[in-house]
């Protein structure tokens, strides 16, 4: 019951160790907790009115997809959200911020 960011990711395999992950999805769980934003994915996978590419996300990887999270304070949320999405640039999200914008909030 916390608020926070998280990462859906799948390993790489051979020839990479299996460490090595790629982020595939990131999101936030604000105003919503984090257990509810990971039950929510388990509806829509399942579902014709999901969203299209994350049902395409989780029907792909679905037997080497990891969930990955981050804890934080509720009014951290949106600007770490913000940052992972300009640095990773995931395949499955959709929206992505103004690189601006972002760079000004970091001297703030």
């Amino acid at each position: 019951h916390k608020h926070g960011v998280y990462c859906f990711s799948t390993s790489l395999g051979n020839p990479f160790p299996k460490i090595i992950h790629l982020p595939l999805y990131v999101g936030k769980a604000a105003p919503q907790y984090l257990n509810e934003r990971f039950e929510n994915y388990f509806s829509e996978g399942n579902s014709h009115k999901g969203r299209k590419k994350i049902v395409m996300m989780l029907n792909k990887y679905r037997n080497n997809l990891f969930f990955w999270w981050a804890e934080l304070p509720r009014v951290r949320v949106d600007a770490v959200e913000e940052h992972l999405l300009m640095c990773c640039h995931p395949p499955f999200n959709t929206v992505f911020h103004d690189k601006v914008k972002l760079w000004g909030k970091a001297f703030d």
